[in-house]
């Protein structure tokens, strides 16, 4: 929602981020603007997270400084250090005559904590706050500043930036004069335009989704220049990716050759030169030297093809994370035969500056070179790895069919002998098995004398029983006992009346049991 203030016709949003005006202290403080009652304007203070209740007619506060509008005295911006690109964040503290500023920071300087500098209002030094650095009193996140508001209609403002985009000074170049910027590519004639109609329509559709093209020399190193760009911000670095992107291939020789259908040593010592033209081949190795994915824009805002795909980082995407590593390096393709760079507008701050994050900080090649050593090791590794595997397996197929013909041979000169092994085992098991049969007819035949000697037993008992119930007294039982030749005989050896009874008792008249039995040594 929009609110006119009665201060010079401002016009404050809710939400929108502002500079708050401390004139006692001569300074201001980055705010949001919470919501504006009647000629009140409620704001929070993002450093102490208090809000204020100011009259809009004090002016305390005022709109964020933007490229192309007037800056005002309080404003805050983001200042690089002169001959660094390091950013802090600056405050202006006068407006000074000739186009002149004073711009104040604090430096980590003991001795010197506060620095004044003056620079021209246009020095490229100077950039929207919070682009290049963090919001204070937000969480280091980075909040959204106001956005681009000329007055212009939509496709107005989008051929602003467009101008802008081409590095032209005139806020106001038309349509006529975009249309007569030609490239230097020699593969097109000199009344061949890089930006024709439908190149027009093209810049116009990449700037929906805040990315504007960036130009390279099309000279035949074209494609290297523009991924250059995209990795160090320049262009002039593109013999140096280049090479390194060639000794990548020639490591990798084993994945990228079944991808070439001419000599590859010969592809290789070619595609070094200068002014050679880089393909599809060289775009995978790039995006996989630097682990980001590629994305080839083709006369619109949805990417034609893209290198590399799976090395979009999902934690990335969901957290809108601005150092993101594997950042895609974005290309235009123009008529079949020229690339650019594609580079996010300034206005959109986090991609922006996860463009700027991107960028590698060291020495041109020190990384490239860094990765190529790695690789090279892997490879030196795995050739090792892949040697040994392949002894492991010869001496294994080896040690097959030698144990194999062994027990071929094993097979035919003693089948004999496992046949009379069997037989002897069979043998073996049969007069086992006979023997076995043997001892239990024996017990069995133990087992039934027993029972016969029970039997003959009881039957003398009983028969010794009977006859003795049958007699009168005991002289008559003794004369019985006496008469019996058994009892007798066992008396005779002088053995008592009384054991040899016993004895009788047990065995009857078998005269030989009766006397193992006395003899045993039991009555003795």
């Amino acid at each position: 929602m929009n609110h006119s203030t009665n201060e010079k016709d401002q016009i404050f949003s809710d939400d929108e981020i502002v500079d708050i005006i401390y004139p006692k202290y001569k300074t201001s403080y980055e705010g949001k603007v919470i919501s504006i009652k009647g000629d009140n304007i409620i704001v929070e203070n993002l450093k102490n997270h208090k809000v204020y209740s100011f009259n809009i007619n004090e002016n305390r506060v005022i709109k964020q400084w933007i490229p192309g509008k007037p800056i005002k005295k309080f404003n805050h911006v983001d200042f690089r250090l002169k001959d660094t690109d390091y950013w802090v964040e600056g405050i202006v503290e006068e407006i000074r005559d000739n186009n002149k500023i004073l711009i104040k920071y604090k430096n980590n300087n003991n001795f010197m904590p506060i620095v004044r500098e003056e620079v021209s209002v246009n020095d490229q030094r100077l950039a929207m706050p919070g682009l290049y650095t963090k919001i204070e009193g937000n969480n280091n996140d980075l909040l959204a500043s106001t956005t681009l508001n000329f007055d212009l209609s939509k496709k107005n403002t989008l051929e602003l930036n467009l101008s802008k985009n081409y590095d032209d000074s005139d806020l106001n170049l038309s349509k006529t004069k975009l249309l007569s910027n030609k490239t230097n590519c020699p593969d097109n004639d000199d009344n061949n335009s890089l930006i024709d109609e439908n190149e027009y329509e093209f810049a116009i559709e990449l700037l929906t989704i805040n990315l504007r093209i960036k130009k390279v020399n099309g000279d035949g190193n074209c494609m290297f220049r523009a991924v250059s760009d995209q990795v160090y911000g320049t262009d002039k670095y593109y013999d140096i990716l280049r090479q390194k992107c060639m000794d990548y291939l020639v490591i990798l020789r084993r994945f990228f050759e079944p991808y070439i259908y001419i000599d590859f040593d010969t592809y290789i010592k070619e595609k070094r030169k200068d002014k050679v033209w880089g393909d599809d081949v060289e775009l995978e190795a790039l995006s996989e030297l630097y682990n980001r994915p590629i994305e080839i824009y083709d006369g619109s805002s949805i990417p034609r093809k893209t290198f590399h795909e799976n090395n979009y980082s999902q934690y990335c995407t969901k957290n809108n994370d601005i150092n993101c590593g594997n950042n895609p390096i974005r290309l235009s393709y123009h008529k079949g035969n020229h690339y650019n760079s594609l580079v996010p507008l300034e206005d959109d701050k986090i991609k922006y500056r996860r463009y700027k994050d991107g960028l590698i900080k060291t020495s041109p090649g020190i990384y490239e070179s860094k990765i190529i050593k790695s690789v090279e090791e892997d490879e030196v590794r795995l050739d090792k790895g892949l040697e040994l595997s392949k002894k492991y397996s010869e001496r294994l197929e080896r040690n097959l069919s030698k144990k194999f013909n062994e027990d071929e041979n094993d097979d035919e000169d003693s089948l004999s002998n496992k046949d009379e092994k069997n037989s002897k085992n069979k043998k073996k098991k049969v007069e086992s098995k006979i023997k076995n049969q043997e001892i239990k007819n024996d017990k069995e035949k133990e087992k039934d004398k027993e029972k016969e000697k029970d039997k003959e037993k009881d039957k003398n008992n009983e028969k010794g029983n009977k006859k003795i119930k049958e007699l009168k007294s005991p002289s008559d039982i003794d004369d019985y006992y006496l008469s019996n030749p058994t009892i007798s005989a066992a008396m005779d050896l002088g053995f008592s009346l009384n054991d040899a009874v016993e004895a009788w008792s047990i065995y009857g008249d078998n005269k030989e049991l009766v006397m193992n039995y006395l003899l045993s040594g039991k009555n003795i």
